[in-house]
């Protein structure tokens, strides 16, 4: 068996995340899906409308699709993240989001 320095991987100008910013990133994530709810309740009539649903209370199955994707979002990201690490899944999660939600 070969003798690995774990030290020759590691970068030497990397300089691990502090307390408050980890806080404000892991707030700034954890806002996102309440925030998103937040801005699409408001333009459910406007969605209605754009995807011509003729009963009113089916507007709330945009919502609970919205959830069901969310969570469901939670069965690909996991493994993924176990597989390539976290940092390069969040960047991409992120940048998946922001042009879903641009679209």
């Amino acid at each position: 068996m070969s003798d690995i320095n774990a030290d020759s991987w590691v970068s030497t100008g990397h300089r691990p995340m502090g307390f408050p910013e980890f806080v404000i990133v892991i707030a700034s994530i954890m806002a996102l899906n309440p925030l998103a709810m937040d801005m699409m309740l408001p333009a459910l009539p406007n969605i209605g409308t754009a995807f011509r649903i003729p009963v009113a209370n089916h507007l709330q199955l945009v919502l609970s699709t919205f959830l069901i994707g969310f969570g469901a979002g939670q069965f690909v990201m996991g493994p993924l993240s176990d597989r390539f690490g976290r940092r390069p899944v969040l960047l991409g999660g992120m940048a998946v989001y922001a042009v879903a939600s641009v679209l």
